[in-house]
């Protein structure tokens, strides 16, 4: 019994740890036959095109909203 929550709790980490390192990758965005740098939202953590994103000093974010809501959580 014991011995096999060990090897339950290693597969749960493993998948974990891999989960972890494919979601921190940060994917590039092809529109048509270029690439373009895509950049992750501070608040959801969600991948968009820098271009499309709003910033503020080094960090981006998906909308003016998630911007505010950052904002607001860092001031309280």
């Amino acid at each position: 019994m014991f011995r096999n929550l060990i090897i339950l709790a290693a597969i749960v980490l493993i998948v974990m740890i891999v989960r972890n390192r494919l979601r921190t990758q940060i994917p590039p965005i092809k529109t048509g036959d270029k690439q373009v740098e895509s950049v992750r939202c501070a608040q959801c953590k969600q991948f968009l095109p820098k271009t499309s994103a709003v910033s503020q000093g080094e960090r981006y974010f998906c909308s003016a909203d998630h911007l505010k809501t950052w904002q607001d959580s860092q001031s309280g």
